[in-house]
C-alpha cells in the first residue's frame, strides 16, 4: 500500500464488475482510523471498533471498506476489510474486549489493573506493579522493536496457572496455550492475530516439540526476526511472524541464556495464599476482566500513535540485554517513581543473573583461570582442569578435554598446542569482559 492514501466510508456501496479484494485481520492503523477486533459475547458477533482520529470519536461496525487511492495514478481501488474466520475467540481460546470503554486517567486505569491483580493474586507489591505495567506494556508493544517477556517460576502449588489467568484475562488479545499444544497453530496464531501468547508448563522437558517452541521464544523478543518453515504436503518455505509479548510459566529456568535473560522473571514460593484471594473463579472474575480490557482498548486508541522508545529512561546500571528489553517497557512509564522502583527491582535481578552465571562450571573455571594468571603469566588446560577438579568427587570431575571445550566455545578463549599441552592465550581487553559479565572479583590486578 505505498504511495496511497485512504478513505474510511462505513457503509459505502460500490458497483463493480470485479470482485472486491477482502483482507482479514484483527487489527487496522492508518493516519485516519485505527481498527480493533472486539467481540460482543451476546450478541455472539465479531466487530471492529473504529476509532477516528480526526473526530476522536469510535464507531462499531462488522466490516471496513476502504478507498485506496494511488497518488501516482490517480485511481481508486475498494478494499474491504473483514475479521478472519476462526472459533477461536467464541470457545475463549482468544480473549478481546467487547468495546471501548472511557477511563478517567491513565493512573486510574493503572490502579484498577494493580486492584484486580491484588484480588485474585497473592504476590509482593512490587511485582503487583512491574505486572500492571507489564499489561498495560502489551496493549502498545507493537510501536517497540523489542518486548520483554514476563515469566512465573515456581514449583507445582505456586500459583503459577492463576498468575497467567490473572494477567492474561488483561493483555492485549490473549492467546491461552499450554505445553502441550503444538507448535504449528501457535505459528499460525500469533501470525493472524500478534496479541500475547500465554504458555503454561513451557519447561517442555520430554517434548519432541521442544526446539520449535524455544525458536518461537527467542525468536519472538524482537521485530524482523520470523521463523521460517516448511509446509508437510508442498515443501514450500512459509515465514512466520513470532514477535509478540509472552506470559510464561515454568517450572525450572531455561538451559539457554539467551533466551533467559529475555524473560523478567517473577519467582513464585511455595505458600499459603491470603484469605481474601478467592481460590476459585467466578464468572465475575471474567466480566471485572473484561471491563479493565475494554478501557485498555481505549488507552490503544489514545496512545498508539504518540508512544515511542525512550531512550533517556534505559537503565545504564545492568547488562545490555536486559536493557535491550526493560527499555520498551520502561517508555511506557510517565511516573518517575514508579520506573525508579522497576529500575531497583531490575538491578536486584541483574545482579541474580550475573550470581547465577558465576556459580555454573564455566563461572568457576574463569575463576580458576583468574586466579592463576595471578600467579603465573601462562597457564595450561591441564593446570585448570587440576585446580578445578582438586576436592572433587569422582562423579563431579571433569576431563582435561571437556574443560578445554568450555575455555574455547563458552569463554570463547583461544588455546594453542605446545609441547607440554595446550596453553591458554587471552587478550586483556576479553578477559576483563569476561571477569565483569562473571563477576570475578580480587584478581584483576594479577592480570596487569
Amino acid at each position: 500500500m505505498k504511495n496511497t492514501k485512504t478513505t474510511y466510508k462505513p457503509q459505502i456501496k460500490y458497483q463493480l464488475q470485479q470482485k472486491l479484494k477482502t483482507i482479514r485481520t484483527t487489527s487496522f492503523n492508518n493516519s485516519e482510523l485505527h481498527a480493533e477486533l472486539i467481540y460482543d459475547k451476546e450478541e455472539d458477533k465479531l466487530l471492529y471498533a473504529i476509532y477516528d482520529k480526526e473526530n476522536n470519536n469510535v464507531i462499531y461496525e462488522s466490516r471496513i471498506t476502504l478507498i485506496m487511492k494511488d497518488n501516482k495514478t490517480g485511481e481508486t481501488h475498494p478494499i474491504i476489510i473483514e475479521p478472519p474466520k476462526i472459533d477461536l475467540i467464541e470457545k475463549g481460546v482468544i480473549l478481546l474486549p467487547s468495546k471501548a470503554s472511557k477511563y478517567k486517567d491513565e493512573k486510574t486505569l493503572l490502579k484498577n489493573i494493580q486492584n484486580f491483580i491484588h484480588k485474585y493474586m497473592d504476590i509482593e507489591e512490587q511485582f503487583e506493579k512491574l505486572c500492571a505495567y507489564y499489561v498495560m506494556f502489551t496493549w502498545v508493544y507493537d510501536r517497540f522493536n523489542e518486548t520483554p517477556y514476563l515469566r512465573a517460576l515456581g514449583d507445582y502449588g505456586t500459583g503459577k496457572t492463576r498468575f497467567l489467568q490473572t494477567l492474561g484475562a488483561l493483555c492485549y488479545k490473549s492467546t491461552f496455550t499450554s505445553g502441550a499444544t503444538t507448535p504449528a497453530p501457535i505459528y499460525r496464531i500469533n501470525e493472524m492475530f500478534h496479541g500475547t501468547l500465554i504458555l503454561d508448563e513451557a519447561d517442555l522437558k520430554y517434548s519432541d516439540s521442544k526446539s520449535d517452541y524455544i525458536k518461537i521464544l527467542n525468536c519472538g523478543y524482537m521485530k524482523g526476526m520470523p521463523v521460517i518453515r516448511c509446509e508437510q504436503e508442498t515443501m514450500n518455505p512459509q515465514s512466520f511472524d513470532v514477535f509478540c509479548p509472552k506470559l510464561i510459566a515454568t517450572r525450572h529456568r531455561f538451559e539457554d541464556s539467551a533466551l533467559e535473560s529475555r524473560c523478567i522473571t517473577v519467582i513464585l514460593m511455595k505458600t499459603k495464599a491470603r484469605e481474601d484471594v478467592p481460590r476459585n473463579l467466578s464468572d465475575g472474575f471474567w466480566d471485572e476482566a473484561q471491563t479493565i480490557r475494554n478501557q485498555l482498548l481505549a488507552f490503544r486508541f489514545k496512545h498508539y500513535d504518540q508512544t515511542e522508545l525512550k531512550i533517556k529512561y534505559a537503565n545504564t546500571n545492568i547488562e545490555d540485554r536486559i536493557r535491550q528489553i526493560s527499555t520498551p517497557l520502561l517508555s511506557t512509564i510517565e511516573d518517575k517513581s514508579i520506573r525508579t522502583e522497576i529500575n531497583m527491582f531490575l538491578e536486584e535481578y541483574n545482579e541474580e543473573i550475573i550470581q547465577d552465571r558465576k556459580s555454573t562450571y564455566t563461572g568457576e573455571i574463569l575463576e580458576i583461570i583468574c586466579k592463576l594468571l595471578g600467579e603465573k603469566k601462562s597457564i595450561m588446560v591441564r593446570d585448570v582442569a587440576n585446580e578445578f577438579n582438586l576436592n572433587r568427587d569422582v562423579e563431579d570431575k571433569l576431563s582435561n578435554r571437556k574443560i578445554g571445550g568450555i575455555i574455547r566455545n563458552m569463554l570463547n578463549l583461544s588455546t594453542i598446542r605446545k609441547t607440554a599441552g595446550y596453553e591458554i592465550t587471552y587478550t586483556k581487553k576479553k578477559l576483563y569482559q569476561l571477569i565483569k559479565r562473571y563477576n570475578i572479583t580480587g584478581y584483576q590486578e594479577g592480570l596487569v
